[in-house]
């Protein structure tokens, strides 16, 4: 697949032209350097390193990502997935193959810019180990935004305009400044040598977590129904924690530990708000495989099923190791608020705010096929009524009502008691016995309803399980 790739890669415009356009930009940047160091300039070796980073970092950072876009979905538009897969391909090579590709490519067109950052020694002293730093930041970045842009090469192209709109807002807010600032001060970076060796290590880390995540992600989108890929994309949420109880132990910052708790907590997060719009129906091999192997087989199996159902269970086991996580290793002071306990109660809010939507879809069956979007439009429902009730004004007596009902009203909705409890815990000391016991209440008769409703979806997966879970698997087809 590599080779394919490769072949084919390397004969594109897009690769052609981008190869002969740095040449060209390069060429006549250091002609106009030269011009200006002749003429006793002293803002030569500024704009040599401007122009030098900004042409590496657009390589690395957007010229590759985006052709990641049309990675996987010219082999599915062009109906080659199913080819592929009758050969000794499996998806995870096919995807394998062509990010392997896209950065070998992207290696070769760095290579061909490294003369140009020799001649940068000319115009005045060139910083070798941060340059190379710098480097390997970028070729990082583009490692973990070339996987992301070949997972979302497989979704839908209306998701994918959505996706990439939405990208291209948060980059222009956040990132805006980062050729600007290449072509400024001569480099992407600043001090990145003088960060702690620990930082570093979490960075790459983390980096490596979301780089397998989207990979994973990419294969999902091309894999036969037979592969339980969900084990692999709940599982890989979890190492995350795995720094947390080793840097508590070897005396780290307390804001170093918070920092690495939050991203492993956001990342479960959004890898169980995934798993619970992914529609799918468990097949009789992926049941047959968690049973007749032992209780704990069985257990783990009911957390590693396709479908929210499973999804929700894995949320829920997850849920409780965070809030135990934050009880243990995180330290008073480093959480919002200052308030240990209400953020681990606000930890275990999260349960009714991912399960809660699919329960109440459950009772709407026609909707099913649109529950990612119905799953998103109660979030952001959720989270603006909450806003809007935390801020109304008590300038009177009617609004002191309206707010008072609303916090009630808000307090009881699965979705609305998280993003509350988010916008208060900044405001509270300490738990509020009321809104704790009403929350209480709301989460057990959110996990009834869902017991209610999923009892099918067991009874189907015990079935699938048994003798002749094959044949009733076809029956239910037929049906």
């Amino acid at each position: 697949m590599l080779v394919k790739e490769l072949r084919q890669g390397l004969r594109t415009r897009a690769f052609v032209g981008a190869l002969v356009g740095f040449q060209f930009v390069m060429v006549l940047m250091l002609i106009g350097a030269f011009v200006a160091e002749m003429g006793m300039s002293g803002a030569a070796l500024g704009t040599v390193n401007g122009f030098f980073w900004g042409v590496l970092g657009g390589t690395f950072v957007v010229l590759t990502p985006l052709r990641g876009l049309a990675g996987l979905r010219g082999e599915i538009t062009g109906r080659n997935i199913d080819l592929l897969l009758l050969t000794r391909l499996s998806a995870w090579r096919v995807v394998l193959g062509k990010w392997t590709s896209l950065m070998a490519q992207a290696a070769l067109l760095a290579m061909a810019l490294l003369p140009y950052g020799v001649v940068r020694h000319f115009f005045g002293s060139v910083d070798l180990p941060n340059d190379l730093l710098v480097a390997a930041c970028l070729y990082g970045a583009c490692g973990v935004l070339t996987a992301a842009t070949l997972w979302l090469s497989a979704l839908s192209p209306f998701l994918r305009v959505v996706i990439a709109i939405g990208f291209l807002a948060v980059m222009q807010l956040s990132g805006v400044g980062l050729f600007a600032l290449a072509f400024r001060r001569g480099s992407f970076f600043r001090g990145l040598g003088g960060a702690d060796w620990l930082v570093w290590a979490l960075v790459v880390f983390d980096a490596a977590l979301v780089l397998v995540f989207c990979l994973i992600q990419a294969v999902r989108q091309i894999a036969p129904p037979s592969e339980n890929h969900a084990v692999s994309t709940r599982l890989i949420s979890l190492p995350g924690f795995i720094p947390v109880p080793l840097l508590a132990w070897f005396g780290s910052s307390a804001g170093m530990v918070a920092g690495q708790f939050m991203f492993a907590l956001v990342a479960m997060l959004l890898m169980c708000g995934l798993e619970m719009m992914m529609r799918g129906e468990p097949m009789a091999v992926q049941a047959r495989a968690w049973a007749g192997r032992g209780g704990w087989r069985a257990l783990a199996g009911r957390a590693l099923l396709p479908g929210w159902q499973s999804a929700a269970v894995f949320a829920a086991g997850g849920i409780v190791l965070a809030g135990a996580m934050a009880l243990v290793f995180l330290r008073t002071g480093s959480i919002p608020g200052r308030n240990l306990f209400g953020f681990a109660w606000l930890v275990a809010q999260m349960w009714p705010a991912l399960v809660g939507p699919m329960v109440l879809l459950a009772f709407i069956p026609r909707l099913a096929r649109f529950g990612w979007l119905f799953f998103l439009a109660m979030q952001a429902i959720g989270g603006v009524l909450s806003v809007i009730i935390i801020n109304i004004y008590e300038f009177n007596e009617i609004m002191m009502w309206i707010k008072g009902v609303g916090n009630l009203v808000c307090s009881v909705l699965p979705v609305c008691s998280f993003w509350v409890d988010v916008r208060l815990l900044d405001r509270m000391s300490g738990f509020i016995e009321s809104v704790v016991m009403r929350q209480a209440l709301m989460m057990g008769a959110l996990a009834l309803l869902y017991w209610w409703k999923t009892r099918p979806y067991w009874r189907r997966v015990r079935d699938l399980a048994g003798p002749g879970g094959a044949s009733d698997a076809g029956e239910a087809g037929r049906k």
